[in-house]
Protein backbone atom coordinates (compact mmCIF):
# COMPACT_ATOMS: atom_id res chain seq x y z
CA UNK A 1 0.00 0.00 0.00
CA UNK A 2 1.16 3.48 -0.82
CA UNK A 3 1.10 5.71 2.26
CA UNK A 4 -1.85 8.08 2.38
CA UNK A 5 0.44 11.10 2.29
CA UNK A 6 2.11 9.82 -0.91
CA UNK A 7 -1.27 8.93 -2.48
CA UNK A 8 -2.55 12.44 -1.93
CA UNK A 9 0.60 13.93 -3.35
CA UNK A 10 0.41 11.79 -6.48
CA UNK A 11 -3.33 12.33 -6.93
CA UNK A 12 -2.87 16.03 -6.51
CA UNK A 13 -0.94 16.00 -9.77
CA UNK A 14 -3.91 14.54 -11.68
CA UNK A 15 -6.75 16.88 -12.54
CA UNK A 16 -10.33 15.59 -12.83
CA UNK A 17 -13.63 17.29 -13.61
CA UNK A 18 -16.86 16.97 -11.59
CA UNK A 19 -17.80 13.77 -13.46
CA UNK A 20 -14.50 12.16 -12.50
CA UNK A 21 -12.95 12.36 -15.94
CA UNK A 22 -9.20 12.97 -16.10
CA UNK A 23 -8.12 16.31 -17.45
CA UNK A 24 -4.71 17.16 -18.95
CA UNK A 25 -2.17 18.34 -16.41
CA UNK A 26 -1.22 21.95 -16.47
CA UNK A 27 2.30 22.86 -17.58
CA UNK A 28 3.16 23.69 -14.02
CA UNK A 29 2.05 20.29 -12.78
CA UNK A 30 3.91 18.53 -15.61
CA UNK A 31 7.09 20.40 -14.76
CA UNK A 32 6.72 19.56 -11.08
CA UNK A 33 6.11 15.88 -11.84
CA UNK A 34 9.16 15.66 -14.15
CA UNK A 35 11.29 17.43 -11.57
CA UNK A 36 10.23 14.97 -8.85
CA UNK A 37 11.04 11.99 -11.12
CA UNK A 38 14.38 13.54 -12.08
CA UNK A 39 15.33 14.17 -8.45
CA UNK A 40 14.34 10.62 -7.51
CA UNK A 41 16.59 9.21 -10.23
CA UNK A 42 19.41 11.52 -9.12
CA UNK A 43 19.09 10.32 -5.52
CA UNK A 44 19.11 6.67 -6.58
CA UNK A 45 22.16 7.15 -8.81
CA UNK A 46 24.09 9.03 -6.16
CA UNK A 47 23.24 6.30 -3.67
CA UNK A 48 24.56 3.72 -6.16
CA UNK A 49 27.76 5.71 -6.60
CA UNK A 50 28.32 5.80 -2.85
CA UNK A 51 27.31 2.14 -2.38
CA UNK A 52 29.72 1.05 -5.11
CA UNK A 53 32.50 2.98 -3.39
CA UNK A 54 31.71 1.28 -0.09
CA UNK A 55 31.74 -2.18 -1.69
CA UNK A 56 35.21 -1.74 -3.22
CA UNK A 57 37.11 -2.38 0.03
CA UNK A 58 34.94 -5.44 0.67
CA UNK A 59 35.79 -6.75 -2.79
CA UNK A 60 39.49 -6.29 -2.12
CA UNK A 61 39.13 -8.01 1.25
CA UNK A 62 37.54 -11.00 -0.47
CA UNK A 63 40.25 -11.03 -3.14
CA UNK A 64 43.09 -10.84 -0.65
CA UNK A 65 41.59 -13.02 2.07
CA UNK A 66 41.67 -10.28 4.68
CA UNK A 67 45.42 -10.69 5.27
CA UNK A 68 47.56 -7.89 6.65
CA UNK A 69 49.61 -5.64 4.37
CA UNK A 70 53.07 -4.93 5.79
CA UNK A 71 54.84 -1.75 4.61
CA UNK A 72 58.61 -1.92 4.04
CA UNK A 73 60.38 1.30 5.01
CA UNK A 74 63.64 2.70 3.67
CA UNK A 75 65.03 5.94 5.08
CA UNK A 76 61.68 6.66 6.67
CA UNK A 77 59.79 6.28 3.35
CA UNK A 78 57.57 3.36 2.35
CA UNK A 79 59.49 1.64 -0.43
CA UNK A 80 57.26 -1.38 -1.02
CA UNK A 81 54.65 -3.64 0.58
CA UNK A 82 54.74 -7.29 1.56
CA UNK A 83 51.55 -9.25 1.23
CA UNK A 84 51.20 -13.03 1.57
CA UNK A 85 54.98 -13.31 1.22
CA UNK A 86 55.04 -11.27 -2.01
CA UNK A 87 56.58 -7.83 -2.48
CA UNK A 88 54.52 -5.13 -4.19
CA UNK A 89 56.40 -2.27 -5.89
CA UNK A 90 54.67 0.96 -6.83
CA UNK A 91 51.06 1.98 -6.27
CA UNK A 92 48.92 -1.03 -7.20
CA UNK A 93 48.99 -2.59 -3.73
CA UNK A 94 46.13 -3.60 -1.43
CA UNK A 95 46.77 -0.47 0.60
CA UNK A 96 46.42 1.60 -2.57
CA UNK A 97 42.94 0.14 -3.17
CA UNK A 98 41.93 0.83 0.43
CA UNK A 99 42.98 4.47 0.11
CA UNK A 100 41.29 4.73 -3.26
CA UNK A 101 38.10 3.28 -1.78
CA UNK A 102 38.08 5.81 1.04
CA UNK A 103 38.44 8.58 -1.52
CA UNK A 104 35.55 7.19 -3.58
CA UNK A 105 33.33 6.99 -0.50
CA UNK A 106 34.00 10.67 0.16
CA UNK A 107 33.33 11.52 -3.48
CA UNK A 108 30.16 9.45 -3.54
CA UNK A 109 28.59 11.17 -0.54
CA UNK A 110 29.74 14.68 -1.44
CA UNK A 111 28.55 14.50 -5.06
CA UNK A 112 32.15 14.98 -6.27
CA UNK A 113 32.06 11.64 -8.05
CA UNK A 114 29.87 13.11 -10.77
CA UNK A 115 32.38 15.84 -11.41
CA UNK A 116 35.44 13.58 -11.33
CA UNK A 117 35.35 12.70 -15.03
CA UNK A 118 34.97 16.31 -16.01
CA UNK A 119 37.86 17.35 -13.79
CA UNK A 120 40.01 14.93 -15.74
CA UNK A 121 38.88 16.62 -18.92
CA UNK A 122 40.48 19.83 -17.72
CA UNK A 123 43.67 18.36 -19.16
CA UNK A 124 42.40 19.33 -22.59
CA UNK A 125 42.77 23.02 -21.70
CA UNK A 126 46.42 22.37 -20.98
CA UNK A 127 46.90 20.34 -24.16
CA UNK A 128 44.97 22.62 -26.51
CA UNK A 129 46.44 25.75 -24.96
CA UNK A 130 50.01 24.48 -24.99
CA UNK A 131 50.53 22.34 -28.09
CA UNK A 132 49.70 22.39 -31.78
CA UNK A 133 50.23 19.81 -34.55
CA UNK A 134 52.68 20.18 -37.43
CA UNK A 135 53.10 18.13 -40.61
CA UNK A 136 56.46 16.59 -39.67
CA UNK A 137 56.61 16.80 -35.86
CA UNK A 138 53.82 15.11 -33.85
CA UNK A 139 53.27 18.27 -31.79
CA UNK A 140 55.13 21.44 -30.84
CA UNK A 141 54.67 23.99 -28.11
CA UNK A 142 52.90 27.18 -29.14
CA UNK A 143 54.77 30.45 -29.43
CA UNK A 144 54.25 33.27 -26.92
CA UNK A 145 53.38 31.07 -23.94
CA UNK A 146 54.41 32.32 -20.52
CA UNK A 147 55.78 29.33 -18.63
CA UNK A 148 57.10 28.70 -15.16
CA UNK A 149 60.54 27.21 -15.76
CA UNK A 150 61.56 26.94 -12.11
CA UNK A 151 59.86 27.12 -8.72
CA UNK A 152 61.87 26.78 -5.53
CA UNK A 153 61.57 28.19 -2.01
CA UNK A 154 58.83 30.60 -3.05
CA UNK A 155 60.81 31.82 -6.05
CA UNK A 156 59.34 31.47 -9.55
CA UNK A 157 61.11 32.07 -12.85
CA UNK A 158 58.93 32.79 -15.89
CA UNK A 159 59.93 32.68 -19.55
CA UNK A 160 57.92 33.23 -22.73
CA UNK A 161 58.37 30.75 -25.56
CA UNK A 162 59.86 32.04 -28.80
CA UNK A 163 58.48 31.63 -32.33
CA UNK A 164 59.41 27.92 -32.36
CA UNK A 165 57.94 27.23 -28.94
CA UNK A 166 61.39 26.98 -27.33
CA UNK A 167 62.39 28.40 -23.97
CA UNK A 168 65.50 30.53 -24.52
CA UNK A 169 67.78 31.62 -21.68
CA UNK A 170 69.93 34.46 -23.02
CA UNK A 171 73.37 35.15 -21.50
CA UNK A 172 73.49 37.99 -18.95
CA UNK A 173 76.94 39.23 -20.02
CA UNK A 174 77.13 40.58 -23.57
CA UNK A 175 80.91 41.26 -23.52
CA UNK A 176 82.28 37.71 -23.67
CA UNK A 177 81.99 35.42 -26.75
CA UNK A 178 78.74 33.45 -26.83
CA UNK A 179 78.18 29.68 -26.88
CA UNK A 180 74.79 28.15 -27.65
CA UNK A 181 73.68 25.00 -25.80
CA UNK A 182 70.61 23.16 -27.12
CA UNK A 183 68.80 20.77 -24.74
CA UNK A 184 66.86 17.92 -26.35
CA UNK A 185 64.88 15.10 -24.73
CA UNK A 186 61.53 14.39 -23.10
CA UNK A 187 59.80 15.57 -19.94
CA UNK A 188 62.96 15.05 -17.88
CA UNK A 189 64.56 17.78 -20.00
CA UNK A 190 61.37 19.83 -20.36
CA UNK A 191 62.01 20.65 -16.71
CA UNK A 192 63.98 23.07 -14.49
CA UNK A 193 67.27 21.40 -15.40
CA UNK A 194 68.09 23.65 -18.44
CA UNK A 195 67.53 26.69 -16.21
CA UNK A 196 69.99 25.38 -13.62
CA UNK A 197 72.41 24.53 -16.45
CA UNK A 198 72.22 28.09 -17.83
CA UNK A 199 72.62 29.61 -14.38
CA UNK A 200 75.65 27.46 -13.54
CA UNK A 201 77.41 28.01 -16.87
CA UNK A 202 77.16 31.77 -16.67
CA UNK A 203 78.18 31.88 -13.01
CA UNK A 204 81.23 29.64 -13.37
CA UNK A 205 82.57 30.36 -16.84
CA UNK A 206 85.44 32.81 -17.19
CA UNK A 207 85.80 32.54 -20.95
CA UNK A 208 82.34 32.46 -22.55
CA UNK A 209 78.78 33.57 -22.02
CA UNK A 210 76.25 30.83 -22.57
CA UNK A 211 72.83 30.82 -24.17
CA UNK A 212 70.78 27.73 -23.26
CA UNK A 213 67.76 26.73 -25.36
CA UNK A 214 65.27 24.15 -24.14
CA UNK A 215 63.72 22.43 -27.18
CA UNK A 216 62.52 19.33 -25.29
CA UNK A 217 58.88 18.31 -24.98
CA UNK A 218 57.10 15.86 -22.71
CA UNK A 219 56.79 12.31 -24.10
CA UNK A 220 59.25 12.94 -26.95
CA UNK A 221 61.13 9.88 -28.19
CA UNK A 222 64.38 9.78 -30.17
CA UNK A 223 62.34 9.81 -33.39
CA UNK A 224 60.50 12.97 -32.35
CA UNK A 225 63.77 14.62 -31.34
CA UNK A 226 65.28 13.87 -34.74
CA UNK A 227 62.41 15.75 -36.39
CA UNK A 228 62.64 18.61 -33.90
CA UNK A 229 66.39 18.93 -34.40
CA UNK A 230 66.28 18.69 -38.18
CA UNK A 231 63.37 21.07 -38.80
CA UNK A 232 63.63 23.62 -35.97
CA UNK A 233 66.44 23.33 -33.43
CA UNK A 234 69.35 23.20 -35.87
CA UNK A 235 68.42 26.68 -37.16
CA UNK A 236 69.85 28.10 -33.91
CA UNK A 237 73.34 26.83 -34.90
CA UNK A 238 73.99 25.19 -31.52
CA UNK A 239 77.59 24.66 -30.47
CA UNK A 240 76.58 21.79 -28.17
CA UNK A 241 73.42 19.66 -28.28
CA UNK A 242 72.74 17.87 -24.98
CA UNK A 243 70.54 14.79 -25.24
CA UNK A 244 68.95 13.21 -22.15
CA UNK A 245 66.19 10.65 -22.80
CA UNK A 246 65.77 6.89 -22.83
CA UNK A 247 62.60 5.87 -20.99
CA UNK A 248 60.11 7.29 -23.52
CA UNK A 249 61.45 4.94 -26.19
CA UNK A 250 60.29 1.97 -24.13
CA UNK A 251 56.66 2.52 -25.17
CA UNK A 252 57.10 2.19 -28.94
CA UNK A 253 59.83 -0.43 -28.50
CA UNK A 254 57.64 -2.96 -26.73
CA UNK A 255 55.27 -4.57 -29.24
CA UNK A 256 53.35 -7.51 -27.83
CA UNK A 257 51.45 -10.04 -29.98
CA UNK A 258 48.17 -8.17 -29.43
CA UNK A 259 49.59 -4.99 -31.00
CA UNK A 260 51.05 -6.09 -34.32
CA UNK A 261 54.36 -5.35 -35.96
CA UNK A 262 57.12 -3.00 -34.89
CA UNK A 263 57.90 -0.13 -37.29
CA UNK A 264 61.22 1.62 -36.99
CA UNK A 265 59.69 5.09 -37.43
CA UNK A 266 57.42 4.35 -34.43
CA UNK A 267 54.31 4.93 -36.56
CA UNK A 268 52.79 1.77 -35.06
CA UNK A 269 52.63 3.71 -31.79
CA UNK A 270 52.83 7.46 -32.39
CA UNK A 271 50.13 9.61 -34.00
CA UNK A 272 50.04 13.35 -34.55
CA UNK A 273 48.12 15.58 -32.19
CA UNK A 274 44.51 15.31 -33.33
CA UNK A 275 42.75 18.60 -32.64
CA UNK A 276 39.45 17.27 -34.01
CA UNK A 277 39.33 14.59 -31.30
CA UNK A 278 40.24 17.13 -28.65
CA UNK A 279 37.43 19.42 -29.79
CA UNK A 280 34.74 16.73 -29.42
CA UNK A 281 33.87 17.63 -25.86
CA UNK A 282 34.19 21.42 -26.01
CA UNK A 283 30.39 21.58 -26.20
CA UNK A 284 30.28 20.58 -22.53
CA UNK A 285 32.39 23.58 -21.62
CA UNK A 286 29.59 26.01 -22.40
CA UNK A 287 26.85 24.58 -20.16
CA UNK A 288 26.06 25.75 -16.62
CA UNK A 289 28.58 24.39 -14.13
CA UNK A 290 25.88 23.19 -11.69
CA UNK A 291 25.14 20.41 -14.21
CA UNK A 292 28.55 18.95 -13.38
CA UNK A 293 27.00 17.64 -10.16
CA UNK A 294 24.14 15.86 -11.91
CA UNK A 295 24.48 12.07 -12.00
CA UNK A 296 22.41 11.76 -15.21
CA UNK A 297 24.38 14.50 -16.94
CA UNK A 298 27.63 12.95 -15.78
CA UNK A 299 26.69 9.51 -17.11
CA UNK A 300 25.60 10.99 -20.44
CA UNK A 301 28.88 12.89 -20.75
CA UNK A 302 30.99 9.91 -19.76
CA UNK A 303 29.27 7.63 -22.30
CA UNK A 304 29.73 10.19 -25.05
CA UNK A 305 33.35 10.99 -24.24
CA UNK A 306 34.64 7.81 -22.62
CA UNK A 307 37.54 7.27 -25.02
CA UNK A 308 38.49 10.94 -24.91
CA UNK A 309 38.46 10.95 -21.10
CA UNK A 310 40.73 7.93 -20.99
CA UNK A 311 43.18 9.46 -23.42
CA UNK A 312 43.26 12.91 -21.87
CA UNK A 313 43.82 11.50 -18.42
CA UNK A 314 47.29 10.45 -19.61
CA UNK A 315 48.29 13.91 -20.87
CA UNK A 316 50.04 14.67 -24.14
CA UNK A 317 51.47 11.16 -24.52
CA UNK A 318 48.01 9.60 -24.29
CA UNK A 319 46.49 11.75 -27.03
CA UNK A 320 49.41 11.11 -29.40
CA UNK A 321 49.88 7.38 -28.77
CA UNK A 322 47.87 4.52 -30.19
CA UNK A 323 48.30 2.35 -27.09
CA UNK A 324 49.97 2.13 -23.68
CA UNK A 325 51.96 -1.09 -23.41
CA UNK A 326 52.70 -2.93 -20.21
CA UNK A 327 56.29 -4.09 -20.82
CA UNK A 328 56.64 -7.78 -20.16
CA UNK A 329 58.23 -10.61 -22.14
CA UNK A 330 61.66 -9.45 -23.43
CA UNK A 331 61.12 -11.26 -26.73
CA UNK A 332 58.67 -8.51 -27.69
CA UNK A 333 61.09 -5.68 -26.94
CA UNK A 334 62.24 -4.66 -30.41
CA UNK A 335 63.58 -1.15 -30.13
CA UNK A 336 67.25 -1.28 -29.13
CA UNK A 337 68.63 -1.26 -32.67
CA UNK A 338 66.23 1.56 -33.61
CA UNK A 339 67.20 3.54 -30.53
CA UNK A 340 70.86 3.18 -31.51
CA UNK A 341 70.14 4.20 -35.10
CA UNK A 342 68.24 7.27 -33.95
CA UNK A 343 71.03 8.38 -31.61
CA UNK A 344 73.58 7.97 -34.41
CA UNK A 345 71.28 10.00 -36.67
CA UNK A 346 71.17 12.80 -34.09
CA UNK A 347 74.96 12.67 -33.99
CA UNK A 348 75.17 12.93 -37.79
CA UNK A 349 72.86 15.96 -37.95
CA UNK A 350 74.74 17.79 -35.20
CA UNK A 351 78.17 16.97 -36.62
CA UNK A 352 77.36 17.96 -40.21
CA UNK A 353 76.19 21.34 -38.93
CA UNK A 354 79.42 21.92 -37.00
CA UNK A 355 78.24 21.19 -33.46
CA UNK A 356 79.07 18.68 -30.73
CA UNK A 357 76.64 16.11 -29.33
CA UNK A 358 76.70 15.38 -25.60
CA UNK A 359 74.94 12.14 -24.62
CA UNK A 360 73.77 11.59 -21.05
CA UNK A 361 72.66 8.28 -19.60
CA UNK A 362 69.26 8.60 -17.94
CA UNK A 363 68.86 8.11 -14.21
CA UNK A 364 66.06 5.79 -13.15
CA UNK A 365 64.97 3.77 -10.15
CA UNK A 366 62.81 0.74 -9.56
CA UNK A 367 60.68 2.32 -6.84
CA UNK A 368 57.71 3.00 -9.14
CA UNK A 369 58.88 0.96 -12.12
CA UNK A 370 58.57 -2.73 -12.88
CA UNK A 371 61.75 -4.80 -12.96
CA UNK A 372 61.27 -5.34 -16.69
CA UNK A 373 60.88 -1.64 -17.53
CA UNK A 374 63.87 -0.83 -15.30
CA UNK A 375 66.00 -3.30 -17.24
CA UNK A 376 64.84 -1.81 -20.56
CA UNK A 377 66.00 1.67 -19.55
CA UNK A 378 69.31 0.20 -18.44
CA UNK A 379 69.67 -1.55 -21.80
CA UNK A 380 69.14 1.76 -23.58
CA UNK A 381 71.76 3.37 -21.37
CA UNK A 382 74.07 0.52 -22.41
CA UNK A 383 73.37 1.45 -26.03
CA UNK A 384 74.54 5.00 -25.30
CA UNK A 385 77.70 3.63 -23.67
CA UNK A 386 78.33 1.45 -26.73
CA UNK A 387 77.87 4.39 -29.12
CA UNK A 388 80.27 6.42 -26.99
CA UNK A 389 82.92 3.69 -27.19
CA UNK A 390 82.52 3.40 -30.95
CA UNK A 391 82.59 7.16 -31.57
CA UNK A 392 85.00 8.51 -28.95
CA UNK A 393 86.33 11.27 -31.18
CA UNK A 394 82.95 12.21 -32.65
CA UNK A 395 80.86 12.92 -29.56
CA UNK A 396 80.92 13.78 -25.86
CA UNK A 397 79.61 11.28 -23.34
CA UNK A 398 78.73 11.67 -19.68
CA UNK A 399 77.56 8.59 -17.75
CA UNK A 400 75.41 10.62 -15.40
CA UNK A 401 73.22 7.67 -14.32
CA UNK A 402 76.16 5.58 -13.16
CA UNK A 403 77.97 8.47 -11.49
CA UNK A 404 74.95 9.60 -9.45
CA UNK A 405 73.44 6.18 -8.81
CA UNK A 406 73.94 6.36 -5.04
CA UNK A 407 71.99 9.65 -4.81
CA UNK A 408 68.91 8.67 -6.79
CA UNK A 409 66.70 7.54 -3.88
CA UNK A 410 67.05 10.91 -2.17
CA UNK A 411 66.58 13.04 -5.30
CA UNK A 412 63.95 11.11 -7.26
CA UNK A 413 60.76 11.11 -5.19
CA UNK A 414 57.99 11.77 -7.73
CA UNK A 415 58.37 8.65 -9.88
CA UNK A 416 60.97 6.48 -11.57
CA UNK A 417 62.63 9.01 -13.89
CA UNK A 418 61.67 12.56 -12.83
CA UNK A 419 63.67 14.50 -10.26
CA UNK A 420 62.44 17.04 -7.78
CA UNK A 421 64.15 20.46 -7.89
CA UNK A 422 67.29 19.39 -5.98
CA UNK A 423 67.78 16.59 -8.49
CA UNK A 424 67.31 18.88 -11.48
CA UNK A 425 69.77 21.30 -9.92
CA UNK A 426 72.28 18.47 -9.58
CA UNK A 427 71.69 17.46 -13.20
CA UNK A 428 72.08 21.01 -14.51
CA UNK A 429 75.20 21.74 -12.50
CA UNK A 430 76.79 18.38 -13.35
CA UNK A 431 76.21 18.90 -17.08
CA UNK A 432 77.44 22.49 -16.78
CA UNK A 433 80.64 21.35 -15.07
CA UNK A 434 81.22 18.78 -17.83
CA UNK A 435 80.65 21.35 -20.61
CA UNK A 436 83.00 23.94 -19.09
CA UNK A 437 85.74 21.33 -18.76
CA UNK A 438 85.36 20.33 -22.42
CA UNK A 439 84.74 23.75 -23.97
CA UNK A 440 87.22 25.76 -21.90
CA UNK A 441 89.83 22.96 -21.63
CA UNK A 442 89.93 23.04 -17.84
CA UNK A 443 91.40 19.89 -16.31
CA UNK A 444 90.15 20.38 -12.76
CA UNK A 445 86.96 22.25 -11.98
CA UNK A 446 84.48 22.32 -9.11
Amino acid sequence: MIPLFSQRKILSLIRTDNAGHRQPLSYGHKFLFILIVFLAIEIVLHALFATTAILIPLKNKWLHGGNIVIPVFKNGVIESYEFEGKSYQGRKTPLYYIRRSAKLIYQGFTLEYCNEGYNKLRNYRLIMGTYEPTPFIPYVRKAGLKRVVMQENGESVFKTTDENGFVVFDPPDQKKPAMTIMALGGSTTDSPYPYFLWKYLNQKSTKYRYRVINAALAAFTTADNIAMLAFRAIDYSPDVVVFYEASNDIYPSYVGPEIGHFKSDYSHWRTSLDMITLNRYRLFDYGPRFLDYSALYSIFRRVLLLDTIRRLNGGIMAVTARYFPDPGDPQYFSGLSTYKRNIVTLLGIVRIHGGSLLLLTQTHQIKYMSHVAYEYVEQMNDVLRQIARENKSALWFYDFAREKESQIDQLMIRDSVHFDNPGYRLLGESVGRFIIKRVEKIDSFS
